[in-house]
């Protein structure tokens, strides 16, 4: 299974529709801002929607996954504030023609 990111890299989403015979592709990124009301909102979303963190962390022990959400809300808790949590993110947007 491909980790989160795989499609990240400059031109890889663009060059897999290249690969399946697309033309006139195009690709470009664009601000997509995570907005929820606290740190802890987002965790409950990483923990029930987020199945590659769940993968990575299926061999740790309770006491090991414990520790690293502790960790990964510590990370995150700079991104909170006086209106709420507010991660910056980027989505890329990907077209292209089938002929």
């Amino acid at each position: 299974m491909p980790g989160p990111f795989a499609l990240a890299g400059h031109g890889r989403l663009a060059s897999l529709f290249e690969a399946v015979g697309m033309s006139s592709v195009t690709s470009q990124t664009t601000p997509a801002s995570i907005r929820l009301e606290s740190v802890d909102e987002h965790l409950r979303f990483l923990k029930d929607a987020f199945g590659a963190l769940h993968m990575l962390m299926g061999e740790m022990s309770e006491d090991e996954k414990s520790n690293t959400w502790d960790a990964v809300a510590d990370a995150l808790a700079g991104y909170e504030g006086p209106d709420g949590f507010v991660c910056p993110g980027e989505l890329i947007v990907c077209t292209g023609t089938v002929d």
